[in-house]
């Protein structure tokens, strides 16, 4: 069955819309005044299809970024941390995380090391923020910014 093509405009309304998660797909299809149906086959067409897995792969690099920015510093907290008996354990835990998270290459295939059999890790923006905040709340607790490793970042 042939479908007919989505006016572009419309098409940015949809991938906005898929993109902010603010509605589920009947309410979606409503607003934009077509069945699911409709909106099934336009989500199946190869262009629609390049462009969500392009918006995948740029969250997915994005949480990417995030991460990397801050393994360095949680591996040099980490180790503060396994010097002091005291540390808590919801900071050491939320380093162990950082440093454990599977990075994917930008140029796909799985990470330097990693088992072709393992499934990739799935990186939560939200979680690694909050892991983050934990852990500066714990370090202030601590002793503020003179537990901190200078120069990193």
């Amino acid at each position: 069955m042939k479908t007919r093509a989505v006016p572009s405009t419309r098409t940015e309304r949809l991938m906005t819309a898929l993109y902010e998660a603010q509605q589920d797909l009947d309410e979606l299809a409503r607003k934009e005044k077509m069945t699911l149906a409709r909106l099934a086959g336009w989500a199946n067409e190869s262009d629609t299809i390049a462009a969500l897995d392009g918006l995948c792969r740029l969250n997915d690099v994005r949480a990417q970024l995030l991460v990397s920015r801050y393994r360095t510093l949680a591996a040099a907290r980490l180790f503060e941390l396994a010097k002091d008996e005291a540390a808590g354990e919801l900071a050491r835990k939320a380093c162990v995380d950082l440093l454990k998270v599977c990075l994917i290459p930008l140029t796909g295939g799985d990470a330097a090391g990693a088992s072709t059999d393992a499934a990739p890790a799935v990186v939560d923006e939200p979680a690694v923020r909050r892991l983050l905040s934990e852990l500066g709340k714990e370090a202030g607790r601590e002793g503020g910014e003179a537990n901190q490793p200078g120069g990193v970042g």
